[in-house]
């Protein structure tokens, strides 16, 4: 990635200097603040503020997702602001467009102050020297460093400075709808889970029964509707059945083994037979069309009005009883050139303090890193949905044993792009066969894993 994010570092300043300078990220320009003895007054009276001069500062925070989640935000971040006169202005940027937006910004000097990234795009900024050295985060005795998973935080330390605080951190989950479970007359997969029992076989198993309860209903989706040719979504799937598209370090393409098309076959016959919605259709879990779903327990936040029964349970087992179960990692970093870095470190410190992670929203919508908390009846108490006993065995027991994280390279931008454009083209049927999807894959994918 060093190498795509220089060169995007590249083009975005041609595009700055061809338009006089004018940013190509639809944001405002941080606000470049005095600091006042006036501003300062309310401030310095409290005593969760440690720099009087940070007051009446506006960190500019880029976070993805929805209104719902910017308004929970913007509530969360009222009380800091009130206890340290230290403003926060969140902006809602696609997940996608968050690296381009990021480097856009960073280039015409005009960087956001606070920026929630995910574990592929964090390697490219800090090997590229595109993020601040926020180590004074994991020096502050007060903040508690150590209750963090230390295991996922060293992944962003390099030469003993630290470069993000991650917050949160978890396997994927299946939902399930448990309406449509019982009107299909089968067994509580979370008693098939619980005995061990609970396979890729009995999921597409369920799903034939699920999907013949009526024309509306399917038995699953894993789609990622904003990106349908998204090939994380297969990750649990192909390493579960002994494959996977690429090795460890992601330097060399490996799913063109006899593993690989057996485990993408499974997954095509899947949608050809209707137990899975197409992706262009956009049924979600939510519309109670859906017997099971896999996602980030964050989905938990969505399904507040619901009318059906769910809970969760974990991913499907397959053929590699010992395969590793693939986790993601948010984190918050502060990029190179943040007008306000001292004040963002601060909005740091105070989003992911054990108060905050433990707070309704953020406990409930992430698994948090803070062990104090994550191993807390606080946190396994969310109301039987999902239950104590699901969030055990679809959570802390997979993130107890083998995970991974999601792949990631210098070139990964490129070759996921290539890999997205090879997986459309094989759900579309251009291939004789999925035998002969691998092959091109392996032969298009190695030339950039190994530029």
């Amino acid at each position: 990635m060093k190498k795509v994010l220089a060169a995007l570092l590249t083009m975005c300043m041609m595009l700055t200097l061809s338009s006089c300078g004018q940013t190509t990220a639809p944001t405002k320009e941080p606000t470049k603040e005095t600091t006042t003895k006036e501003s300062t007054t309310k401030e310095s009276t409290t005593k969760e503020s440690s720099d009087s001069k940070l007051s009446g500062q506006t960190v500019s925070m880029v976070i993805w997702g929805n209104d719902n989640r910017k308004a929970s935000y913007d509530k969360l971040f009222a009380d800091f602001t009130e206890k340290t006169g230290i403003k926060v202005e969140i902006t809602l940027v696609p997940l996608e467009e968050i690296v381009t937006k990021t480097s856009a910004q960073i280039v015409a000097g005009q960087s956001y102050d606070m920026v929630w990234m995910s574990e592929a795009m964090l390697p490219q900024f800090i090997t590229t020297g595109n993020l601040e050295d926020i180590s004074d985060i994991m020096n502050d005795k007060d903040y508690d460093f150590s209750d963090l998973s230390q295991s996922v935080c060293a992944n962003y330390i390099m030469d003993g400075k630290l470069y993000a605080v991650p917050f949160t951190s978890s396997p994927r989950v299946w939902f399930y709808n448990k309406d449509l479970i019982a009107q299909a007359g089968l067994e509580d997969p979370y008693e098939l889970a619980a005995k061990g029992e609970w396979t890729y076989e009995k999921l597409i198993e369920m799903s034939k029964k699920i999907s013949a309860l009526n024309d509306s209903t399917y038995g699953f989706s894993i789609w990622n509707y904003q990106s349908p040719n998204d090939w994380n979504i297969l990750l649990d799937w192909t390493w579960s059945n002994g494959a996977s598209f690429f090795n460890e370090n992601m330097s060399t393409c490996t799913i063109n083994t006899p593993e690989g098309i057996a485990a993408l076959d499974m997954y095509k016959q899947c949608i050809e037979s209707g137990l899975t919605p197409t992706p262009d259709s956009s049924v979600d879990f939510a519309s109670g069309q859906l017997g099971f779903t896999r996602n980030t327990i964050s989905l938990k936040g969505t399904l507040g009005d619901v009318n059906f029964n769910w809970d969760i349970i974990p991913n499907p087992s397959g053929s590699d009883k010992n395969a590793p179960v693939a986790v993601g990692v948010a984190a918050y970093v502060v990029p190179k050139g943040a007008l306000h870095k001292e004040a963002a470190m601060e909005a740091i410190k105070y989003i992911t303090s054990k108060e905050m992670m433990s707070s309704d929203f953020l406990i409930s919508s992430f698994s948090p890193l803070r062990a104090s908390i994550l191993n807390s009846e606080r946190y396994l108490d969310q109301g039987g949905r999902p239950s104590s006993e699901a969030l055990k065995l679809a959570i802390l027991k997979p993130m107890s044993g083998s995970t991974r994280l999601y792949p990631t390279c210098d070139f990964y931008d490129e070759a996921d792009l290539k890999t997205k454009e090879i997986l459309s083209a094989w759900y579309a049927g251009a291939y004789a066969d999925t035998a002969a999807m691998v092959a091109d894959m392996e032969a298009q994918l190695n030339p950039i894993l190994n530029q």
